[in-house]
């Protein structure tokens, strides 16, 4: 028998006819993997060398051959924002869900989200982020700039601070340290960190949207000239003027020669300022604080009205505990009877308080006093540990006549914002607060917040609010007045000359929710009138003329007298003005002379003001009334 006709060799023919056919599909269904293994391979290559555009095409590669890949789908929604398709990388996300998703996925989706305006989403998915991986460098720092954005200085400098010590992120992480320290009104520690940040090598790589910061110039010698480093300020001043000359670095080294006392050249620098003072009549100078007393010599009477008024009356440090009332008996809390709050003053005139509540006694001191006594006085403490606390009782005093004159009497109850009920025993002590709500409460009491935290600084000797909180630091106005040069540039803000949403502006500062969102039917919105002022027709036509200094005189008390507003009331709202009585030449500052289009009141032309268009409004806050200074027809007044 032939071996070709063998039984066994008929069989092995077979198997390699079969054979054949499968290695060479495992062989192409091999090699496919391998390719679409390389792809993914290239596209975490590209990425990485940020060549946003090459990733995503192979991460599209990827998916051709594996539909299901998460890995492919995430280099490609990453690619995708990163090179500003911010919706089509966010549909891809919503498809791969949350689980799936990275730390650099969170961080670039949070990015996306931040040029949306989407900044409280944004925050969270950058937190989420460095929950994930919390040495995300690129995350940190969106989100330590975000925090800055927020006003949550503290947890931006904690979080720039750990940058800081991530290679080839130190630059950055010391450009917002030194934001964060100017203002805290720290200028010499931010001159030094930006200096040490400016020193750095640039960071040769960086990912898209975080660009290596680089301190403006004038920035720089901003911080400079507030720390009183004149010389160190020219040279950055000088290389941009060769760059760009703008009217404002020409005004910058004005103020370098002033406070080097080279009064030569400060004329000749100051005529190519042009009319950059008098268009920016608010912005601060440059300068190192002198303090209230300094101003005294020259504006006596000025400083003797001020420092009479609630602005200088609004705040209260321990030296001068004597004239803050405390109850001289234990108080039953307003909410729980069984909670008893007591104070006593100690041999060295220090307040403190003792709360018992749930079974435990809770204790703090009495650090500051915030508020004039005239609507409030609200203590803040530490307890033992160094915690900071808005303590829960509130003075809100009664008259025991009429008028504000009138002898007060203490009455305590329940702070403004403090819940009815805490939901915990220490609680009933009062509310925690953070070293930047703390920093916020002196924002709006005190010239200087650092000066009194440290007691230290000429601010220090303030009573609250002094003059440069709204005329800004004053050492260059010292100099010019030296050299004799208070008629070419008294170096000082001079609100006198801005315009009326400039002095609004101003006013908001303190007079406002700062940054947070305040609706028209909001209660709390009577509270701030810096803000409520700008919904009102009265302001928003008559195109600058009107703002908080129509009637009111910040260097003293805000009248009392209802015929005293009405007279301002109708210095438009006449039919004694005609339109002849508008000035042909108008200065910055406008009057209320200005406004062509006047309307008389068809219900009572004269009187009574105030009752239909600003009515007061009493227990927004405990104990307290507030004009109402949105104005407009209030029906429930009118009877209309």
């Amino acid at each position: 028998m032939s071996k070709s006709s063998s039984p066994i060799f008929r069989r092995l023919t077979l198997i390699l006819l079969l054979a054949v056919p499968i290695v060479a599909g495992l062989s192409w269904w091999a090699r496919g993997r391998l390719a679409a293994t390389e792809d993914l391979v290239q596209a975490r290559a590209a990425y990485e060398r940020e060549d946003w555009e090459q990733s995503a095409e192979w991460a599209r590669r990827r998916l051709k051959a594996t539909r299901d890949d998460e890995e492919a789908f995430r280099f490609l929604a990453r690619s995708l924002i990163r090179t500003g398709r911010d919706d089509a990388g966010a549909a891809i996300y919503k498809r791969l869900g949350v689980p799936a998703m990275q730390a650099e996925d969170l961080c670039v989706l949070g990015q996306s989200l931040l040029r949306s305006g989407k900044r409280d989403a944004a925050r969270e998915v950058l937190e989420g982020s460095l929950a994930l991986d919390p040495d995300h460098d690129e995350a940190r720092f969106e989100l330590t700039r975000l925090y800055l954005n927020f006003d949550r200085q503290e947890d931006a400098r904690h979080s720039a601070v750990r940058l800081a010590r991530r290679p080839g992120w130190e630059s950055r992480a010391e450009a917002i340290l030194g934001t964060i320290l100017l203002e805290q009104n720290d200028p010499a520690a931010a001159a030094d960190t930006w200096l040490r940040a400016l020193s750095r090598p640039r960071p040769t790589v960086h990912a898209e949207g975080t660009p290596t910061p680089i301190v403006p110039a004038t920035e720089l010698a901003r911080a400079l000239l507030r720390a009183g480093r004149p010389v160190e300020a020219i040279g950055p001043l000088r290389e941009a003027m060769s760059e760009s000359r703008r009217p404002e670095i020409a005004w910058l080294l004005s103020r370098a020669d002033l406070q080097r006392k080279d009064f030569g050249a400060f004329r000749i620098d100051l005529k190519q300022t042009g009319t950059f003072r008098d268009e920016h009549p608010i912005l601060p100078e440059p300068s190192p604080y002198v303090g209230t007393a300094a101003c005294s010599p020259c504006h006596a009477d000025r400083v003797r009205t001020q420092w009479a008024s609630r602005h200088a009356q609004t705040f209260t440090r321990p030296r001068d505990f004597s004239k803050v009332p405390v109850p001289d008996r234990p108080v039953h809390d307003p909410a729980d009877a069984s909670v008893i709050h007591a104070f006593h003053r100690d041999d060295q005139g220090r307040i403190h308080q003792e709360t018992r509540a749930g079974g435990k006694i809770f204790k703090a001191v009495v650090q500051y006093a915030f508020g004039s006594g005239d609507r409030a006085m609200t203590l803040v403490g530490r307890e033992p540990n160094g915690q900071a606390r808005e303590l829960r009782l509130s003075d809100y005093p009664r008259r025991t006549g009429e008028g504000r004159d009138s002898p007060r009497v203490p009455r305590w109850d329940r702070t403004s914002g403090h819940p009815v009920v805490p939901p915990k025993p220490d609680e009933y002590l009062g509310q925690s607060l953070n070293a930047d709500d703390l920093r916020r409460c002196m924002l709006c009491h005190v010239t200087d917040p650092k000066s009194i935290a440290e007691e230290t600084g000429p601010c220090a000797a303030d009573r609250a609010i002094g003059c440069e909180r709204c005329h800004g630091p004053g050492g260059n106005h010292l100099l010019a007045v030296e050299g004799k040069l208070q008629a070419i540039d008294p170096a000082i803000a001079r609100p006198s000359m801005a315009t009326g949403p400039e002095i609004v502006q101003l006013c908001s500062g303190c007079h406002s929710p700062r940054g947070r969102e305040v609706l028209r039917d909001d209660p709390l919105a009577i509270r701030f009138q810096g803000t409520t002022l700008t919904w009102s027709r009265c302001y928003t036509e008559s195109d600058g003329a009107m703002d908080c200094l129509t009637c009111h005189d910040p260097h003293r008390n805000a009248s009392t007298s209802e015929e005293y507003y009405e007279a301002r009331c109708l210095e438009c709202h006449s039919r004694s003005l005609a339109p002849s009585d508008i000035p042909r030449h108008r200065p910055r500052r406008r009057s209320l002379r200005d406004v062509p289009t006047r309307t008389v009141c068809p219900v009572n032309p004269s009187t009574g003001c105030l009752g239909c268009h600003m009515p007061a409004v009493p227990g927004v806050v405990p104990h307290s009334t507030f004009t109402d200074h949105f104005i407009r027809v209030h029906k429930e007044e009118s009877g209309s």
